[in-house]
């Protein structure tokens, strides 16, 4: 079966997001415990799309994070090159 992923940004839809459930459950624990996190690593690891997809409301949801509670902020470094 031909991989149906090429580059086109972070991913931002849960349904094709997966494989990071391990990152997910441990930043959305820190995240319901009061703590702020920072995400980083080389380029294109999916830094990005883990946040777009933790912060989808069924993604959040699922995780047990209150839209009401729970603030995103996302910072892109790249740009201050």
């Amino acid at each position: 079966m031909p991989n149906p992923f090429f580059h086109r940004g972070p991913v931002r839809d849960p349904t094709y997001f997966f494989g990071r459930t391990q990152e997910s459950a441990y930043l959305a624990d820190l995240l319901r415990g009061g703590q702020s996190a920072a995400i980083n690593g080389p380029r294109r690891i999916g830094k990005t799309s883990l946040l777009h997809c933790l912060m989808h409301p069924t993604m959040a949801a699922a995780h047990g994070l209150d839209p009401r509670t729970t603030h995103w902020v996302y910072l892109d470094g790249g740009a201050l090159d």
